[in-house]
């Protein structure tokens, strides 16, 4: 396997300054990649079928930039600063793939043969051209460095957005007070700055491509007259209405720190993310499957701060430390046709379908509630008015009809039949609060780096013990029989228990006792994790340099993944998906160790 990769960067800069204070500025930059990769398996590690694979892709890049700026000063203490610039970039993309199996032997001494039938290539989905074209101004007044205002406004286009609407106009204002300069702080010493800043504005993030505006045509894999056709696709409609997602984001922030190094960082903000492109399915009289719209907003806020404390170095002797978190809500503000809740169903095998509703977070998992597990059969409920017993959905087959050992799950709608009418809404997959600290020490030539991360409030699925437990559905089946003595499982001596009978595997396909969709499986992700220690020696420069002729030289070693404090019973917390969803599948996160020297000459 051969595999090459080419990077061209070129930039042009001019600046000039026809007087004090004005300048005129320009700026053009090309960015042009290639990277390619050929590949030949032989019959031995393919199946006895050689197969021949060619990978290529290119990508460019041109950007231009013109802006005017001019800065002055009046009275002493009044700085008025401006600017306005246009920006243009184009950019391409394109990758193509071949990839030929069955070829007549291992060795290429003659024309190259090949299973025709089994044969692929072609330009790979992800081909696009981008343009995008802005003009912007700035005016910013500061008096005194005591009160910064700052007025900014945007005009952007891109070749994403639809003809109805091409431009998106963005305004933005700010605004910062540093108290300390004020006078009625000289007497309070020990402050050494502090400020208030404010700001409020817009901006857009390009979504979807030039296809969802106006369309595409793709080769039918039908024939017309035996001949290949082209035909408008008709998986989406065009929508000349698309607009880009726009973001508007109001912050309040408070900064100030003291002499004694020990500073504070805090942090509100509402941010508010309108036109979200999503996808949703239409009538099929309209012939086109589905339509891409801009009809979906989230709101997001929170609190941030750090915390610094980096004293004065005394002696041999440093140190400093950093704390930061994030405290994030969610919500869902806006859906598509104005509807309360939208579902989006899970068909996959694991079911956990996510729920979007109207004030609440916008990742909601959709599961069934678990309460236990029947003790006895006289624990089912009975219908009153039919006489049965409490049952899955479905047919009558007494296999349906729950006894003990099968989980309990709530009748949310009191029909006495388990289906889809009983789901709750449960469970953010998304993290209350995020953080980390770092703590950093020094002595003379030796220092340590050592840092922490932590996730706290946070649901996660654990499908990896659901997998565990489904696996003995079948006892004889291709899935590892993992021994499960440290579960508390129902058994008749046991009946106490906390997870339902695993041995039933006769009715497992009626009951499915360890389904994914339900809350047995639903855990605190919560956790804290010492993520990485450097211990490190810096030799001595004169030292060195007169006895072995190099400039530095440092010797460290380093440890990663150290270890993690966490109730979640996976394998680990940190390991999930964006929607909590742990697998457990690959490689988990291993505990390594680094030792090494770095040598500047």
């Amino acid at each position: 396997m051969t595999t090459k990769q080419g990077n061209l960067n070129s930039q042009l800069e001019m600046e000039y300054s026809p007087f004090k204070g004005f300048k005129v500025f320009t700026t053009l930059s090309y960015n042009f990649k290639i990277a390619n990769q050929n590949r030949f398996l032989p019959e031995a590690l393919n199946s006895n079928m050689t197969e021949v694979y060619s990978y290529n892709d290119r990508l460019n890049t041109l950007y231009n930039r013109n802006m005017l700026s001019y800065t002055t000063d009046f009275g002493g203490k009044h700085i008025l600063s401006g600017y306005v610039f246009n920006e243009a970039e184009v950019s391409k993309f394109q990758a193509d793939v071949m990839q030929l199996t069955g070829t007549p032997n291992d060795q290429f001494t003659s024309g190259l043969g090949y299973a025709t039938s089994l044969a692929l290539g072609g330009t790979l989905q992800g081909l696009y051209e981008k343009r995008t074209l802005g003009y912007a101004g700035n005016i910013t007044y500061n008096y005194d460095s005591k009160y910064i205002v700052e007025f900014s406004y945007r005009l952007d286009g891109t070749s994403t957005t639809g003809s109805a609407n091409p431009w998106s106009q963005l305004p933005s204002v700010g605004a910062r007070w540093n108290f300390k300069n004020e006078g009625f702080f000289d007497s309070w010493e020990f402050l050494d700055f502090g400020m208030i800043r404010g700001s409020w504005g817009k901006n857009i993030v390009p979504s979807g491509s030039i296809y969802d505006v106006y369309g595409k045509y793709t080769s039918d894999p039908q024939t017309y007259n035996n001949q290949p056709s082209v035909t408008l696709d008709m998986t989406s409609i065009p929508n000349i209405e698309l607009l880009p997602q726009t973001t508007t984001m109001l912050n309040l922030a408070l900064e100030f720190g003291f002499k004694n190094g020990l500073s504070f960082t805090y942090e509100n903000y509402y941010k508010q993310s309108d036109q979200i492109l999503r996808t949703k399915s239409i009538a099929n009289i309209n012939a086109f499957g589905n339509v891409n719209t801009n009809e979906t907003s989230l709101v997001n806020m929170g609190h941030e701060f750090i915390i610094t404390y980096r004293p004065r170095k005394k002696g041999d002797f440093s140190y400093s430390f950093n704390l930061n978190g994030a405290f994030n809500r969610d919500y869902a503000a806006a859906l598509p046709d104005n509807v309360r809740q939208l579902l989006v169903a899970d068909n996959s095998v694991y079911r956990q379908s996510i729920l979007y509703r109207l004030g609440i977070n916008s990742l909601s998992n959709v599961l069934l509630h678990y309460r236990g597990v029947y003790e006895s059969d006289d624990q089912v409920p009975v219908n009153p008015l039919t006489g049965l017993r409490y049952r899955v959905g479905g047919s009558f087959a007494e296999e349906r009809f729950f006894k003990a050992g099968d989980p309990i799950w709530t009748d949310l709608n009191g029909d006495y039949i388990l289906d889809e009418n009983d789901l709750v809404i449960v469970g953010n997959s998304q993290p209350v609060f995020t953080g980390g600290f770092n703590a950093f020490f020094q002595y003379k030539n030796w220092s340590l780096n050592s840092q922490f991360f932590m996730t706290f409030k946070r649901d996660v699925l654990n499908n990896a013990l659901a997998d565990r437990l489904r696996n003995y559905s079948s006892p004889t089946g291709t899935g590892a029989l993992v021994p499960i003595t440290d579960l508390d499982v129902w058994t008749t001596e046991n009946t106490k228990s906390y997870y339902p009978n695993v041995y039933d595997f006769r009715r497992y396909g009626y009951i499915d006792p360890f389904r994914y969709d339900q809350t047995l499986f639903q855990e605190d992700g919560s956790y804290f994790k010492f993520t990485t220690a450097t211990l490190a020696y810096n030799f001595d420069r004169d030292f060195i340099r007169k006895a072995l002729g190099i400039t530095s030289a440092r010797l460290y070693i380093s440890a990663n993944n150290i270890f993690t404090i966490s109730n979640y019973s996976g394998p680990d917390p940190e390991l999930v998906s964006a929607l909590g969803r742990d697998s457990s599948a690959g490689y988990p996160n291993r505990r390594s160790y680094t030792l090494g020297i770095n040598v500047q000459f």
